[in-house]
């Protein structure tokens, strides 16, 4: 019979440690925010975000996926957009990969409603951070 271990580790004390998602709520769309450790290096990333519906036909339903980074050359972050990667075979018989972004405009070229989503998840990423530097937010 196999021995039975207790199986605490340094990430079960550390995410215990680690304050619950933060969730910003907008109009129909709430925001849930994961924010990473307080170091902000270039190039890091700053927090993972999912977007939750709370009203409609998708009520109940999340996207999660999203990420945060600081920006490597310049100040500022940049949200990235969950996406997967494939492989197919070219033309010319050669392997290659590509990546699908699962969370699109519905028009081609179309970027408003892109910027309009990057605007509200770095809003809600900024709240967080504010939050999570108050002196209530830790205990």
């Amino acid at each position: 019979m196999p021995k039975k271990t207790n199986r605490t580790s340094a990430s079960a004390s550390t995410s215990a440690n680690r304050p619950k998602p933060y969730l910003h709520l907008c109009d129909e769309i709430g925001i849930e925010v994961d924010l990473t450790r307080r170091a902000r290096t270039p190039g890091e990333f700053v927090a993972g975000v999912a977007i939750v519906f709370l009203q409609g036909h998708l009520q109940g339903f999340k996207q999660e996926g999203f990420s945060v980074w600081t920006q490597r050359d310049q100040e500022g972050r940049q949200v990235r957009y969950p996406a997967r990667k494939y492989r197919f075979t070219n033309n010319e018989g050669v392997d290659d990969e590509g990546t699908y972004v699962l969370f699109r405009t519905v028009t081609d070229g179309d970027f408003s409603p892109r910027k309009r989503l990057n605007d509200l998840i770095l809003e809600a990423v900024d709240a967080a951070i504010v939050r999570a530097q108050q002196p209530s937010a830790a205990a």
